[in-house]
């Protein structure tokens, strides 16, 4: 009769599993298997994004070419105040001039 149970139980061993055989196992490994599906689509969404994101840099980087060095001008050349001024003291002298010779000479005309 013992020797019935022992067979039975080493059966039921092989069918079931024990505490040593793989069938208790298989359950944390399908788990470590999902965990690393997942960790593997979650890589491969970051890759993706980081290409994304490295793409949007290159398009929006700007480039810059000096093509020549900047510098400070000798001299201002333009406007010439005094010379400006000069001149419409000296237009302002004429046009009086002639104006007053024209209404002296009408004035003299006149009498």
């Amino acid at each position: 009769m013992t020797a019935l149970q022992n067979e039975i139980a080493n059966t039921t061993g092989t069918v079931v599993g024990d505490k040593s055989s793989l069938a208790l196992k298989a359950p944390g490994y399908e788990r470590l298997m999902l965990e690393r599906e997942f960790a593997e689509k979650q890589l491969s969404s970051a890759m993706a994004s980081l290409e994304t994101a490295r793409t949007q840099v290159q398009k929006q980087q700007l480039y810059l070419e000096r093509i020549a060095a900047p510098g400070m001008p000798d001299q201002a050349l333009l406007p010439k105040r005094i010379r400006g001024v000069i001149t419409v003291l000296v237009a302002g002298l004429v046009a009086w001039g002639s104006l007053s010779l024209l209404i002296s000479s009408v004035r003299e005309h006149k009498s």
